[in-house]
Parts: C-alpha cells; sequence; structure tokens
C-alpha cells in the first residue's frame, strides 16, 4: 500500500473461538480503536482505503497468528471485519493482541519489506496487552496504539530556471529491504543498497517512504525537463523510523546544495 494514514479510527469486530476448551465466546464483539502518530506516512486523504487489511496475532489464554481483517469502505473511521474466521476469546481468559499494516499472508512471523520498486507504509501496534474483556472498564473499545516503523524524506527545491520542472530523481547506494518481527515491531534491515525513486508530483517533490538506516555516500540525483542532470553525495544519510527527515535543495551556478532541516 503506498498510502499515508494519519487520526485513523479502526473498529475490529472478532467473532471466533480459538483453541479454548469448553470455549464460550463472548456475546459482545470485541472492538478496536487506532491511534496513529501524524507522521502521516500515508498518502490519501490520511485515511484508509476500502480493502485495506490488517493482520492481527492473539497470545495468552488463547492464540491465533496473522488473522486477516479488511475494511469494506475504508475512510478516518473505518469498521474492520474479518477476511475469513475471525478471533474471539473465552469468558475468564486473558489475551494480548499485536497488529500491523499492511495484511500479508506469509507473515506469520516477520513482514517483508521492500522499496525498491513500490511505496509502502508500515504500521505497527503491541500495546493491548491483559485483555479479559471485550471493551475496557469505562466501557470504551480498546484502542490499538498503531506507530509507523519506516521514515519518510521530504524534499523541497529552490533556484530552477523559469519554466523548468522535476522530471525525475532518486537516491542511489541506500538500504530499500528490510523484515519486521511480528512478535514485537523489530526491523532487521538488508545488507546491500539499492536505487530508489523518489516520488514527484507536478514537477515538484512529494514526500517519500525509506527504510530507517544510516546510509553512507548515498546519492541524490535529480533530472530536470530541461535535460540537465545534478547530484549530490551525502557523507551520511541517517534515517531514523517514525521520522520525517527534510531538506532543502538549492540549484546555483551549476550544481545542487542540500542542507537538511
Amino acid at each position: 500500500m503506498k498510502k499515508l494514514l494519519f487520526g485513523a479510527l479502526a473498529l475490529l469486530a472478532l467473532t471466533a473461538c480459538n483453541n479454548a476448551p469448553n470455549c464460550k465466546p463472548k456475546s459482545e464483539a470485541m472492538q478496536f480503536g487506532s491511534n496513529i502518530p501524524t507522521l502521516n506516512l500515508r498518502m490519501a486523504n490520511n485515511a484508509f482505503e476500502a480493502n485495506d487489511a490488517i493482520g492481527i496475532s492473539m497470545t495468552g489464554d488463547a492464540t491465533a497468528t496473522n488473522v486477516e481483517y479488511k475494511t469494506t469502505a475504508g475512510g478516518a473511521t473505518a469498521t474492520f471485519t474479518p477476511a475469513a474466521t475471525g478471533l474471539t476469546f473465552a469468558e475468564g481468559q486473558t489475551v494480548n493482541f499485536v497488529s500491523y499494516y499492511p495484511y500479508s499472508a506469509s507473515a506469520t512471523t516477520d513482514l517483508a519489506i521492500d522499496l525498491t520498486n513500490d511505496q509502502t507504509d508500515v504500521l505497527y501496534s503491541n500495546n493491548l496487552t491483559g485483555i479479559k474483556t471485550a471493551k475496557d472498564a469505562t466501557g470504551a473499545n480498546h484502542v490499538l496504539q498503531f506507530k509507523h516503523k519506516l521514515a519518510l524524506v521530504s524534499f523541497t527545491m529552490a533556484g530552477l530556471p523559469a519554466g523548468t520542472t522535476i522530471t525525475s530523481a532518486q537516491l542511489e547506494g541506500i538500504v530499500t529491504t528490510s523484515s519486521m518481527k511480528i512478535a514485537d515491531g523489530t526491523l532487521t534491515n538488508g545488507t546491500t543498497t539499492a536505487t530508489q525513486k523518489l516520488q514527484l508530483a507536478a514537477g515538484a517533490f512529494a514526500p517519500t517512504i525509506v527504510i530507517p538506516a544510516t546510509n553512507a555516500n548515498a546519492k541524490l540525483v535529480i533530472k530536470l525537463s530541461d535535460g540537465k542532470s545534478y547530484s549530490y553525495t551525502f557523507p551520511s544519510l541517517a534515517l531514523q523510523s517514525g521520522k520525517n527527515h527534510k531538506f532543502n535543495v538549492s540549484l546555483a551556478s551549476g550544481a545542487i546544495t542540500v542542507d537538511q532541516v
């Protein structure tokens, strides 16, 4: 998925028993709200899109691994329901939940992440522990506190010749692959570097999702509509999980300089 998400509310109905002898499902379905920080790594109206899916795993007195939940309508307030068989737990049991986005059927232990040719926001939540009831003590929904696991780079450019736009831009020599452990959200990056295209909109830079890593001698390469190309090499490009890194690019005297804000 290539979108930015911010402040969305997700309500999930959990609707089947797992690993519980003489299981007595709760008559009231579990409901979850989601709270996502304002880094804004998704890009479409700060909301889930129709058919967006998350994965949920449950541990404790009842267990389940990587169960898919989907939203039909999407939106800033989205309702998620099981793609197939959902989850619940019996009276008297205590469980914990972890959740991640975007869902992958193969992510039973790790989620593979590859930004070489695609933009993918990765969200993770593990705050719901010791859950005993479908709602908390106040009667409110349990809230999944999602965190952004990747990073963002945002470039702005000054000094373009009149009538000139950016036709392509890329970062060369950066880490573009990683994997995330579903159990605790730990990222393990790939060991090789590659070239990642930067997002553009109307001939200007747009925010681009990147892997959190320290990249030595990464190069920014920009091509303009007048056919000229420019490059800048970073001594060290350190990108941190959950951070939006902002840079000013200036073109003057036939060369570009880059300053981090």
